[in-house]
């Protein structure tokens, strides 16, 4: 099992690529990340039910960077998630 400073480097690590990649159409929209939506919701959405304060608060700081990117295909998922944590 991945121990708490483990898990929070992780989603920082998720957190920038999210912050600095530009998937809108104006912007190339195509950053590789696309083909890891599922993988990233699935990440998220564990980590903010995790045991750890630091990796839930990194994980909300990584659910509104993915709402921008992603506000549709999968906002309503998360937001179940955040809402019933």
């Amino acid at each position: 099992m991945l121990n708490n400073n483990l898990r929070a480097r992780c989603m920082e690590y998720v957190l920038i690529l999210l912050e600095q990649s530009d998937t809108s159409p104006s912007g190339g929209g195509n950053t590789g990340l696309e083909k890891y939506v599922v993988t990233l919701e699935e990440q998220v959405k564990q980590r903010l039910n995790d045991k750890s304060e630091d990796v839930r608060q990194i994980a909300r700081c990584c659910f509104w960077a993915f709402k921008r990117h992603w506000n549709i295909r999968t906002f309503c998922g998360l937001w179940f998630a955040v809402c019933c944590c």
